[in-house]
């Protein structure tokens, strides 16, 4: 594991070490378990899961489209009437 040196202000360190002691963890593991949530670094699957994930949602392209029920459900509901 290679050591790393970062500067943050003291209001930053106070509030991340008040959170690293109220979950148990040295502020240096807290940092760690941070950066490999965020990164997705420690678990590739969960990395590669969500790339898939993103990659599946399809947005709709009209800027000023809104959600409509009846729409979602039109076809289910003509084969109930």
């Amino acid at each position: 594991m290679k050591n790393i040196t970062i500067s943050v202000p003291e209001e930053l360190l106070d509030a991340v070490t008040q959170r690293a002691r109220e979950m148990k963890l040295s502020v240096n593991r807290f940092v760690r378990e941070v950066l490999i949530r965020e990164t997705g670094s420690g678990s590739k699957g969960w990395a590669d899961n969500h790339k898939k994930i993103v990659e599946g949602i399809h947005g709709n392209p009209e800027p000023d489209w809104k959600w409509n029920r009846d729409e979602n459900y039109e076809e289910r509901l003509g084969k109930f009437s």
